[in-house]
């Protein structure tokens, strides 16, 4: 074979070996932008998941505040005024089993959204809720909380609300700790808020054994729509801490 030929074959291959590979860029980057539109399709699924829950659970706390609520609030007034005039055991048991189905009801809706979220903003709700956990548990829990959550908009606060409300739940159930410590933490441009425990912690290469009992999905939908950032570290029989971080941009939305 004379040195030309040889030359020429060399060049062929060359050639068709530039343009498989290119061809297998070309598959590659079909590929990959099919497993990113598939993955924000699936996110913006999760998302809108929330979202119905989270109207769902509004609509709950409707009926169960506005109607079942006033309905047992007129049946304790009527059986009230009936044991005024007619005093009988019975009609005390009534009252009083009327007036304890209106504070499991009042308990239930206020699970649901509680109102002092709306009234008084996500700083005092969230101090709220770490009080009622300190007060029904043997775990302490500290807060420091400074954020100026009258710019937020209501929809991104019931977000965070949630965020801390199953994060919290989650290390209760699963953390074994004595101690929690919650920040919520404000600065030029972020929101942070971080939650600490002294509990016996787990192998920080799968935190999402820890995640799984709380929803994973759904703390990470809430994380996507607030445009987020969550990093879980721990270290086992040393305690687990989350923190999340979130653009104030995105909180005044």
């Amino acid at each position: 074979m004379d040195p030309q030929t040889t030359v020429d074959i060399r060049q062929i291959f060359l050639t068709s070996l530039g343009f498989m590979s290119l061809l297998l860029l070309i598959v590659l980057i079909v590929l990959i932008r099919r497993f990113r539109l598939r993955l924000e399709q699936y996110q913006l699924e999760l998302a809108r998941e929330v979202e119905l829950i989270d109207a769902e659970r509004r609509r709950i706390h409707t009926d169960l505040h506005d109607e079942l609520g006033s309905g047992l609030a007129s049946i304790s007034l009527l059986a009230q005024q009936v044991q005024t005039a007619y005093p009988l055991p019975a009609i005390e048991k009534i009252y009083q089993h009327t007036l304890s189905l209106r504070n499991k009801i009042r308990e239930i809706a206020y699970n649901f959204v509680p109102p002092i979220l709306e009234t008084r903003g996500l700083a005092i709700a969230i101090q709220d809720y770490a009080e009622d956990l300190n007060s029904s548990h043997p775990v302490t829990i500290t807060c420091q909380i400074n954020m100026a959550d009258q710019h937020y908009a209501h929809s991104k606060s019931i977000h965070i609300y949630r965020l801390i409300r199953e994060l919290l739940t989650n290390a209760l159930k699963h953390a074994s700790c004595s101690h929690i410590q919650l920040t919520a933490l404000e600065n030029n441009r972020t929101l942070t808020v971080t939650i600490t425990d002294n509990g016996i912690g787990f192998q920080s290469s799968h935190p999402d054994t820890w995640l799984m009992g709380s929803g994973l999905s759904h703390i990470q939908s809430r994380v996507n729509i607030l445009k987020a950032r969550i990093s879980i570290r721990s270290t086992p029989g040393y305690g687990t801490q989350t923190e999340i971080t979130i653009p104030l941009q995105i909180l005044r939305l």
